[in-house]
């Protein structure tokens, strides 16, 4: 099954003016692993999920 890219993540990363690199470094995720979150390739961990939505100070719910 092929999975549609993430634009809440997206979205959100470029209104708030934060780059996917930087979110990544700050969480302690791997750039590319992040990458392929947001492009749908990879479907991320709740832990992931959990760091995400903080770093974003945002609901789980209202990005994944």
């Amino acid at each position: 099954m092929r999975r549609l890219p993430n634009l809440q993540v997206k979205s959100a990363l470029w209104k708030q003016g934060i780059k996917q690199i930087d979110m990544a470094l700050d969480i302690r995720i791997d750039p590319s692993r992040i990458s392929k979150i947001i492009n749908g390739k990879e479907e991320p961990s709740y832990e992931i999920k959990e760091a995400i939505a903080d770093y974003l100070e945002m609901e789980i719910s209202e990005l994944f």
